[in-house]
């Protein structure tokens, strides 16, 4: 999916960034029945992996899982101004500090750091996509989605106008936007969990292969 990401390549090359950003996040999760997950690489190399993933078909070589250098990125302008370049890095230090020692559920933890990455823009492009990608990593190592099932991703690829608006009112910082946002986030991982039971379900009734 790529909902709110720019149309700087193909579409074709932007949804196959999307799918490889999946699958460096499905080589993150624990497997089913494990007592332990693989360790995570360091917050901002995290990052950069997945960006890499996400961009190197369609981004210009010299931005691909590096910081932006620009104050104005090329994607999810919609949402206002974003941070000057010169703060990226020092908050996406504090953001992995909280990703790494909060107690509070992992729908929480997960929101907070999609939202931040949506609103921060790390990268030149492909942010939105970065961060739904950590969200589902967050949600399946929280445990909230140890499958790494839920299709939340497809829920906001059907109505991205919500998504987009969820986003913008947690760009305000205000408790009323964070309230938003976590609604919009909890929905769709409701609606996406109902999506991956009615794929489940068709499998078993051999409607889908």
């Amino acid at each position: 999916m790529a909902v709110g990401d720019p149309g700087t390549g193909s579409a074709d090359a932007l949804v196959h960034g999307s799918l490889q950003a999946q699958v460096v996040v499905e080589s993150l999760m624990p497997e089913l029945g494990a007592r332990s997950a693989p360790l995570l690489p360091p917050f901002a190399q995290l990052l950069a992996t997945i960006h890499r993933a996400a961009t190197a078909g369609w981004l210009d070589a010299g931005s691909v899982g590096r910081l932006r250098s620009h104050d104005i990125p090329d994607d999810l302008r919609g949402l206002g101004t974003a941070p000057p370049a010169s703060d990226v890095a020092g908050r996406l230090e504090l953001l992995g500090r909280v990703v790494d020692r909060s107690r509070a559920p992992a729908l929480v933890v997960a929101a907070v750091a999609h939202g931040e990455l949506i609103v921060l823009r790390p990268f030149q492009a492909g942010n939105g996509t970065v961060a739904r990608a950590l969200f589902r990593l967050l949600l399946t190592r929280g445990g909230l989605d140890p499958t790494g099932c839920v299709l939340a991703d497809e829920v906001w690829a059907s109505a991205p106008n919500p998504y987009l608006a969820a986003a913008a009112r947690f760009a305000t910082g205000t408790p009323d936007g964070m309230a938003v946002w976590l609604r919009a986030c909890a929905d769709g991982v409701a609606s996406g969990a109902a999506r991956a039971v009615a794929v489940a379900d068709a499998v078993r009734a051999g409607r889908l292969d």
